[in-house]
């Protein structure tokens, strides 16, 4: 009985012996892998910190610019290096950061503020780099010319005195006011002579013609200052040093304001089916937008050809080619490739 008991004791105590082993073993790992976890913890802190300095400093070269005492200034254009070197300094003493810099250098010189590049030295020293991207086309917008590059980027912006459409001359130019509409009856009143004429007009028993001429002057009237603000445009880009650049009007009839607004696939297609009939040496008379899916191309012999970024652009160029190696063009003037089945006029 009492070698049964010896022989049961010295297998306990054999098994807690092990147990303690496996215990400790445990515990080695455990400790070395907080260990770890620490030594981990500590490197990303160092990094993290380092990081926030880094960026703090950052952040100060861009906002301390108020002891700035020179400046240089980088361009391709060397003629406009003294104009931009003047007026830097001439209002350093109203920079109140990097930001602000560029944005009044943008107004003054029509730069898109992406096409800046500024440095700072040691809080003193700036070098200013204007990037002269080469623009291949500008867009004639009701307050400006927006001058892009073969990206479809901006490059730069000349200002233009702002065309102003009330909502009623882009109606007239929507199609979207008719011969009884109250906008002619106000317009035909406007142009009797005298108060008594106006108060005996029965408006239903004036004639639908007299109605359509009225109608047909307004719109001339919106048409003509249309095209005033589009020739002044033209004027300007002639006589600078982009006399080259194609034009692109984008006021008919949905004009949009904002470039940032025009699509850039759009451009995107307009560019490449430009590219295109420059390459079959087809004269381009004009580019216009004309909503925010389709553009109309005019070419020599006042060609018509009107396109859609709602249809693969390669198909209609295939259609087009299809015309010039049918001879269509010489048949007829407005094709519309804006369909599978292409029509033309």
């Amino acid at each position: 009985m009492k070698s049964k008991n010896n022989k049961k004791s010295k297998k306990d105590h054999v098994f807690r012996r092990k147990y303690k082993l496996k215990q400790k073993k445990i515990l080695r790992i455990v400790k070395f892998l907080s260990k770890m976890f620490f030594l981990i913890f500590v490197i990303f802190c160092v990094i993290y910190f380092l990081y926030l300095v880094d960026v703090l400093f950052r952040n100060l070269n861009d906002f301390r610019v108020v002891s700035i005492r020179d400046f240089a200034v980088l361009t391709d254009n060397s003629v406009l290096v003294e104009n931009k070197t003047s007026f830097l300094y001439s209002n350093k003493e109203s920079f109140k950061s990097i930001p602000d810099i560029k944005s009044k250098l943008s107004q003054q010189f029509g730069y898109d503020q992406s096409n800046i590049l500024i440095k700072n030295y040691l809080g003193r020293y700036l070098l200013v780099e204007f990037v002269d991207l080469k623009p291949v086309s500008g867009i004639i917008t009701p307050e400006s010319i927006e001058l892009i590059d073969k990206y479809a980027k901006k490059v730069r912006s000349i200002n233009l005195d702002k065309l102003n459409l009330s909502s009623d001359e882009i109606r007239l130019l929507s199609k979207e006011i008719f011969v009884h509409d109250d906008f002619v009856k106000t317009k035909y009143l406007e142009n009797l002579e005298s108060e008594e004429a106006k108060r005996k007009v029965k408006w239903d028993e004036v004639e639908e013609k007299i109605k359509l001429q009225v109608l047909q002057q307004e719109l001339e009237k919106v048409i003509f200052k249309i095209n005033s603000h589009v020739s002044t445009a033209n004027l300007i880009i002639r006589s600078s040093e982009y006399n080259e650049v194609q034009l692109i009007i984008n006021i008919l009839p949905y004009y949009i304001n904002n470039f940032k607004d025009i699509p850039m696939v759009l451009l995107d297609s307009v560019l490449f089916v430009k590219n295109e009939l420059n390459r079959l040496n087809k004269n381009i008379v004009s580019i216009e937008l004309i909503t925010k899916f389709s553009f109309k191309i005019i070419i020599q012999e006042n060609k018509t050809l009107i396109f859609t970024t709602k249809r693969d652009i390669s198909s209609q160029l295939l259609d087009l080619m299809s015309i010039f190696a049918n001879n269509l063009d010489l048949k007829l003037n407005v094709f519309d490739l804006r369909s599978e089945h292409f029509t033309g006029q």
